[in-house]
């Protein structure tokens, strides 16, 4: 999805939702905007099923361009979801 495509369907500023798919955490982020991006993108993030859906999907096109770090770190992210949400595998 484009800037432009989060942006509208989130409610959120173009310049905003841009600023925070290049931030390397969310830690400054307020909880509203986060929860804001995230439906833009067709996360609920409150649903662990929609986190993992949304986690595998771009798993494909997320490990041709990441680093070994990065690789290391997404795993573990699809394994922490996974594990809270066992009935969503």
């Amino acid at each position: 999805m484009s800037a432009d495509e989060i942006a509208a369907k989130a409610g959120l500023a173009v310049s905003t939702v841009a600023k925070i798919s290049r931030l390397p955490d969310w830690s400054t982020v307020k909880t509203s905007t986060m929860e804001k991006f995230a439906f833009g993108c067709g996360v609920n993030l409150d649903n662990p099923a929609d986190q993992i859906k949304f986690w595998r999907r771009r798993n494909a096109s997320y490990m041709k361009t990441a680093n070994p770090m990065q690789r290391i770190m997404y795993r573990r992210i699809l394994k922490e979801i996974s594990e809270c949400a066992p009935q969503a595998r």
